[in-house]
């Protein structure tokens, strides 16, 4: 009988090991990055995200916060006061998921709405903050193809308003 060899790997074993990925798309601008779930440290925040995808929704960017554009996922009631992995300097790259109440700052812009926050971070010197301090916030993904790009269409969008995006799972 034939030894077996010291580490075999069965097909069951790779998709484990593969972290999951997704494509986040600004279509009206051709462009879109690829991004790896964190399992590992935000093991509730990633199967929450993954259960609503695909996604697709109004981009918008951040006013107070830095180099960011966000989209309001639909309710994430399972994860709403959760909290792994977090941070408040988040670099380029960085997704970040947070729960607002409606009677945080006004809501949305004042529509006094709860906003189920995916906010992806394209550039430097940023902090996670609201008129009340610091907000940190999970970060369950980093953006591992496509930023240059991805960050050069979003940094438009403090001009141009908000735009179409689109965030699917992707095949391994």
């Amino acid at each position: 009988m034939p030894e077996e060899p010291l580490h075999s790997v069965h097909s069951s074993d790779r998709v484990s090991d593969v972290p999951k990925q997704i494509e986040i798309a600004l279509p009206e601008h051709r462009v879109a990055c690829t991004a790896v779930f964190h399992e590992d440290l935000a093991p509730r925040t990633c199967a929450a995200i993954w259960g609503v995808l695909p996604h697709r929704g109004m981009a918008r960017h951040s006013y107070d916060t830095g180099r960011e554009i966000w989209t309001p996922l639909e309710p994430l009631e399972e994860i709403k006061e959760v909290k792994e992995n977090l941070v408040i300097y988040p670099q380029p790259g960085d997704c970040l998921y947070s729960y607002f109440p409606a009677a945080w700052e006004g809501g949305s812009r004042g529509r006094r709405i709860s906003v189920y926050d995916f906010a992806i971070w394209y550039g430097p010197d940023s902090a996670i903050h609201t008129m009340s301090g610091f907000h940190p916030m999970n970060q369950f993904a980093t953006i591992v193809g496509g930023l240059d790009e991805f960050a050069a269409a979003a940094s438009r969008l403090i001009i141009d308003g908000e735009t179409d995006i689109v965030i699917t799972q992707q095949d391994i």
